[in-house]
């Protein structure tokens, strides 16, 4: 729980304007208490879910043989 904090606090405190701010911070930051809408934000954490996991897929093989050939000693 700390270090998720800690990954929001961070860079909310470094990013100078709202254009150099994490995507996840930007995200955190449509969320109104009185008036929270849902379509950009699920849509938002969707796109960022996406991309890593496309990434993921996408180079999978070299993940796994990384993780395979990672404890053998040459």
């Amino acid at each position: 729980m700390i270090s998720q904090w800690q990954a929001f606090l961070w860079p909310l405190l470094v990013a100078p304007t709202q254009a150099s701010q994490v995507a996840a911070v930007r995200l955190a930051l449509l969320w109104q208490p009185f008036d929270p809408s849902f379509g950009p934000i699920m849509s938002g954490a969707t796109v960022l879910f996406l991309l890593p996991a496309i990434l993921i897929l996408f180079f999978q093989r070299y993940l796994i043989a990384s993780v395979a050939t990672s404890g053998i000693s040459g």
